[in-house]
């Protein structure tokens, strides 16, 4: 967060190869440098503009619909690369 110059509840982009969502960061000393850890809300509707603060995200447009994990066919929701950037606006 501090070599993108942000501070907790600043709003950003995070973008993997499969979409994008807006959120909000916190930070969590816990975590190493450079993970990113997110729980899965509803978020908006599709098409509906994102009200992340009051309504989550949609993590699920963050993950391949064909990376199936072998045993249940369950899209893989973790270790997933993303890229986290300053939202516009």
């Amino acid at each position: 967060m501090d070599e993108l110059g942000l501070a907790d509840r600043a709003p950003v982009q995070v973008a993997s190869a499969h979409g994008s969502i807006s959120a909000m960061v916190r930070s969590d000393a816990s975590l190493r440098r450079g993970v990113v850890s997110m729980t899965h809300g509803f978020g908006a509707w599709s098409g509906q503009p994102d009200a992340f603060a009051t309504t989550g995200v949609a993590i699920n447009r963050l993950v391949s619909p064909t990376d199936l994990e072998p045993i249940n066919a369950m899209p893989r929701f973790s270790s997933i690369e993303v890229a986290v950037s300053p939202l516009a606006g």
